[in-house]
């Protein structure tokens, strides 16, 4: 055992700024389905929140402060 953290499970983020959005992984979907939930405009950030399409306060505070 070489005691080196080997990192998260997958290399997907959950949350990235990526054009001028806020995109999430859609969490409502896994695990059968890997999909992004792209937030181009608070209304819909807000709703990914209250939808539960992101999940977990250190995401749900990143999505926010980006959004």
């Amino acid at each position: 055992m070489s005691g080196e953290d080997p990192g998260p499970p997958f290399p997907f983020p959950t949350v990235v700024w990526r054009g001028g959005a806020v995109v999430l992984i859609d969490q409502t979907r896994l695990p059968a389905q890997l999909a992004e939930y792209v937030c181009g405009d608070v209304s819909t950030l807000c709703g990914a929140v209250a939808g539960l399409v992101v999940r977990g306060a250190p995401a749900i505070g990143i999505a926010a402060a980006w959004g």
